[in-house]
């Protein structure tokens, strides 16, 4: 017994012997919580490797965040109130969707009526009838399409393409893609 007592001693009461014993209550009086924390692999590693671990564990949550991928108010601003003409080669980056079926044979704000089955698009602000090639981020897979009709009216989308133009790029899967879109004429 006076073996067990000496190694409960030496190595139960305090597992670090260099530190230098306190008047603080006993572990077994502590809550459960702060037993557990008091002697976690942590509150054995140096200064520097917790601070190591701090930062990369900050750039992990960083680059878990959502980023501001577009503004469309940005875009609308710059394309008002200017020709087809000084908007060729312009480009820009936002999110497409492709329009439903209920929309087939409706007529659209270019007084066209709309089919599924044709190469057209809609966007809030270029001029009707101008050409724009559309570009899927995820794929490198593109398609020009002519704007016909007013929209997307949803939040952070630019352009609505026609199901056609949207298969091409294949965007039907996923019902939204980025995109970059530029102008052509």
């Amino acid at each position: 017994m006076i073996i067990l007592d000496k190694w409960g001693e030496r190595w139960g009461s305090n597992p670090r012997p260099s530190e230098p014993q306190s008047d603080a209550l006993p572990t077994e009086l502590l809550p459960p919580f702060y037993r557990i924390t008091k002697l976690t692999f942590f509150s054995y590693l140096p200064m520097y490797f917790k601070i190591i671990f701090l930062v990369f564990f900050l750039v992990f949550l960083w680059g878990c965040t959502s980023i501001t991928r577009f503004k469309s108010d940005n875009i609308e601003n710059n394309l008002k109130g200017k020709s087809a003409n000084e908007l060729i080669g312009k480009r820009f980056q936002g999110l497409a969707s492709y329009y439903g079926d209920e929309f087939n044979g409706k007529k659209t704000a270019s007084g066209e009526i709309f089919d599924n089955k044709k190469m057209t698009a809609a966007h809030r602000t270029i001029p009707f009838g101008t050409l724009v090639r559309v570009t899927n981020l995820k794929n490198k897979l593109n398609v020009i399409v002519v704007i016909n009709d007013r929209g997307p009216f949803v939040d952070g989308r630019i352009i609505d393409l026609s199901y056609l133009a949207a298969r091409q790029i294949d965007m039907i899967r996923d019902g939204i893609a980025e995109v970059e879109i530029e102008i052509l004429e």
